[in-house]
This record gives C-alpha cells, sequence and structure tokens, in this order.
C-alpha cells in the first residue's frame, strides 16, 4: 500500500505543478 501512496503523491505534486 506504501507504493499506492508514492504513486498518489506523485500525482498530486503533478497536478499542483
Amino acid at each position: 500500500m506504501k507504493r499506492k501512496q508514492s504513486l498518489i503523491s506523485w500525482v498530486f505534486i503533478m497536478s499542483i505543478v
């Protein structure tokens, strides 16, 4: 589940940027 969290974080950062 940690991998999923990392992916979500990446998408979140990309969305903000």
